[in-house]
């Protein structure tokens, strides 16, 4: 199982688009099978699909990654059945993806060589990472543009739901203030946005 997590992360060799939610659903199911599932600890997948370069596909997997193995490490459950949430929508010319766990955050995580490698992760893919932390949830969220090539193929994929499903107009970026208790702080943000 080890194997298939890092033949997922492994940086691709062509320049095609990858729908990053069907790669994030095989790297949550390799990662479950791998070390989750023996701790007890489920993984959720709510994902859309969502073209990227193939390459920034790879990113986003890794900042994934990283976030669930942090959750994975750090969040203290205290004695409830552990639970990590992977989400991943887009929102307009937008993607947002967010990790979120059931356990108990500390009040200040230090950045660490994970989070900063995750916070560089972001500010390549033109994005930034927010951290919200509270007595019974932590997360994590991932918001980053979509190149031009990207828009195009989203919307393609967009044209192709039923009229039922289809937006009139692109969401705006999606914003979810902070519970009573709950700490945010930005990890990386990029300037020139």
């Amino acid at each position: 199982q080890h194997v298939q997590v890092h033949s997922i992360l492994t940086m691709p060799d062509r320049d095609a688009l990858v729908d990053a939610g069907e790669q994030l659903r095989k790297l949550g199911l390799a990662m479950s099978r791998c070390k989750l599932d023996r701790m007890n600890i489920r993984l959720v997948l709510a994902a859309e699909t969502v073209p990227l370069e193939s390459e920034r596909c790879w990113r986003l997997a890794l900042v994934i990654y990283e976030l669930v193995t942090n959750a994975v490490r750090h969040a203290c459950f205290d004695g409830r059945d552990g639970e990590i949430k992977m989400e991943l929508m887009r929102a307009g010319s937008w993607v947002n993806c967010r990790v979120t766990d059931n356990g108990s955050g500390l009040e200040r995580i230090k950045l660490g060589r994970g989070l900063r490698i995750v916070g560089e992760l972001a500010s390549s893919l033109g994005g930034r990472i927010d951290r919200t932390s509270g007595t019974i949830r932590n997360s994590f969220s991932l918001d980053f543009p979509l190149t031009k090539r990207e828009q195009r193929a989203n919307r393609a994929v967009a044209g192709r739901r039923p009229r039922a499903y289809r937006r009139s107009k692109p969401l705006p970026a999606p914003l979810r203030l902070p519970v009573a208790g709950e700490r945010v702080e930005a990890i990386a943000v990029r300037q020139d946005l």
